[in-house]
């Protein structure tokens, strides 16, 4: 009984895996949003491969691309009236960044 559990569970890692969040998010990986957000990533993923060709530096396509992201999922969640979850996520995404930079800078010297 318990394996063809397991089985099952593992045959459907969505039905497994997934989880409503009561919390505000909104499941944006079927949504035209969602699919703009692949195309940049693909598209920023494309110019930082062609670093030599273009002479463009790998960071100023994936700046652009994080920056326009996160200003499409943020005004879709103005739309929704949850803008305080978008502000929270940036927040905890910075404070990552400051913290994996500190730890590089101390690391370095």
């Amino acid at each position: 009984m318990k394996v063809s559990a397991c089985l099952i569970l593992l045959a459907l890692p969505t039905a497994a895996l997934a989880a409503v969040g009561g919390d505000g998010w909104i499941d944006l990986t079927g949504h035209a949003i969602g699919l703009f957000a692949i195309a940049i990533f693909a598209l920023t993923y494309v110019a930082v491969m062609t670093e030599e060709v273009t002479q463009l530096r790998k960071s100023k396509p994936v700046l652009l691309a994080a920056g326009i992201i996160w200003a499409v999922i943020a005004w879709v969640y103005a739309q929704h009236d949850l803008p305080g979850v978008v502000a929270t996520a940036a927040r905890h995404n910075v404070l990552e960044y400051s913290e994996i930079l500190l730890l590089l800078l101390v690391a370095m010297t």
